[in-house]
C-alpha cells in the first residue's frame, strides 16, 4: 500500500509539472518579425550558427531575453533571435478569444471580387475613405444598409464597401482564375539536370513536359501565367525569386520531381514556408488524384519559398527513382491530372 501511494504521488507530481509547463508556454509573450528576413541562431550572438530563417509576419513566443536576444524554440531545440527585429503582439484574454471565435464562426464571410477598392467610413461614396482592399481579400460581414455592406476590419473597427463588389466564399461567376496572376516555376534546367531517375531520365526534361501542360490549363481557366522557363534554360534560385518579385503574382508555384536511394519510396509532397492555407489547398487537390499517393504538406526553408513575398508552394510531383511511379509520371494523362489538380488547388485557395 505504501508503494502504491508513493507511485500515485509521483505520477500526480509529473502530471502537475507537465500541466504547469504547458500553461507557462501559453503565457509567454508573442512577438512578430518586422524584418523581411530574420536569422535564427544557436546562441545569443551574431557570430553563432544560423539554424533557420524567419520571414516578416512570422510569430514566436519569447521564453527569455539576454543582451538583446530572445530565446525561443525551433523543432524542440532552444534557439535565439535578435529583439531588434521583433514587435510584441497584443494577445486577447482567453474569454474574449472564445467569444470572438464563436462570433466569427457564426458570422458570414464575404470576399472582394475585383481589384483594389475603397473602404469607407459609412454606407455611401460621400463618406471618407479609411482603407483599401484587394481582390480575393475576405471580411466578416457585420451588417447591410441598402447596396452597402459593413465589414469587420479588426481591432474593433469596421468599414463599408459597395455590396456589388463582394461575393460570398464559394460563389463564383464562372469558377475561373480570371484576373489571377500565377508564376509557374519549372525547376532546374540547362546545366542543372536536377534528379536523375530510372534509366537516366532527367528531372529537368520531365518538368518541361508537365509544366507546359499545367500552364495551358491555368491559362484556359483565365489566369495570366508567367513561366520562369519555357525551354532547357538554366536559372539561379535568385533569378527565379526576382521573377516573382517583379511580377508580384497572386501565387508562386514551383514544380519538381523527387528522388531517393530507396526505389520503393513514392508519393507527392507539398512544401511551404509560411503559406499553410495554399499548401493545404494544393494537398487536398493532389489527394483527389488516385494515380500517385500524397505524402502530405510539410514546412521547408527552400529559398524560392522563403524569399518570395507572394503566397508560394513547391510541389514534388512523384519519385522518378521509383520504376512504377516513373511510368505514371511519363504519361500524358498524368500531366493532365497534375494540371487539373493545381488548377483546383488554386481555385480552392482563392475561394
Amino acid at each position: 500500500m505504501k508503494f502504491s501511494t508513493k507511485v500515485l504521488l509521483v505520477l500526480s507530481l509529473v502530471i502537475l509539472f507537465s500541466m504547469t509547463l504547458t500553461v507557462q508556454a501559453d503565457e509567454q509573450p508573442v512577438y512578430e518579425v518586422t524584418a523581411d528576413y530574420l536569422n535564427v541562431r544557436e546562441k545569443p550572438n551574431a557570430d553563432s550558427t544560423i539554424v533557420a530563417v524567419l520571414s516578416k509576419g512570422d510569430q514566436i513566443r519569447k521564453f527569455a531575453e539576454k543582451s538583446g536576444w530572445a530565446k525561443t524554440f525551433y523543432d524542440g531545440e532552444e534557439v535565439w533571435v535578435s529583439m531588434h527585429f521583433l514587435k510584441k503582439v497584443k494577445q486577447e484574454k482567453e474569454n474574449d478569444k472564445e467569444k470572438n471565435t464563436d462570433t466569427a464562426k457564426k458570422s458570414k464571410k464575404i470576399k472582394v471580387n475585383v481589384g483594389q477598392i475603397n473602404i469607407r467610413s459609412g454606407p455611401g461614396v460621400d463618406h471618407e475613405i479609411i482603407d483599401f482592399s484587394k481582390k480575393g481579400e475576405k471580411f466578416r460581414l457585420v451588417s447591410k444598409q441598402g447596396d452597402w455592406v459593413e465589414v469587420d476590419l479588426g481591432d474593433s473597427k469596421t468599414g463599408w464597401i459597395a455590396g456589388f463588389l463582394m461575393t460570398k466564399p464559394g460563389e463564383s461567376k464562372d469558377n475561373s482564375l480570371e484576373g489571377r496572376k500565377i508564376v509557374l516555376d519549372l525547376g532546374h534546367g540547362g546545366k542543372d539536370a536536377g534528379a536523375v531517375g530510372v534509366g537516366g531520365v532527367l528531372e529537368k526534361n520531365l518538368l518541361l513536359d508537365t509544366g507546359l501542360v499545367v500552364a495551358d490549363k491555368l491559362k484556359d481557366a483565365g489566369a495570366k501565367v508567367i513561366l520562369t522557363r519555357e525551354k532547357d534554360h538554366y536559372l539561379t534560385l535568385e533569378e527565379r525569386v526576382e521573377i516573382s518579385k517583379k511580377h508580384n503574382p497572386d501565387a508562386f508555384v514551383s514544380l519538381h520531381y523527387d528522388s531517393f536511394y530507396d526505389s520503393t519510396v513514392s508519393g507527392t509532397t507539398v512544401f511551404y514556408h509560411r503559406d499553410g492555407e495554399l499548401a493545404e489547398s494544393m494537398k487536398l487537390a493532389l489527394d483527389d488524384d488516385p494515380s500517385i499517393k500524397s505524402r502530405g504538406a510539410k514546412k521547408a526553408l527552400y529559398k524560392v519559398l522563403t524569399n518570395t513575398k507572394s503566397p508560394s508552394v513547391l510541389l514534388e510531383l512523384g519519385f522518378i527513382t521509383n520504376p512504377s511511379e516513373l511510368e505514371i509520371i511519363q504519361s500524358e494523362s498524368y500531366h493532365k491530372e497534375v494540371a487539373e489538380a493545381i488548377k483546383n488547388g488554386l481555385l480552392k485557395y482563392f475561394d
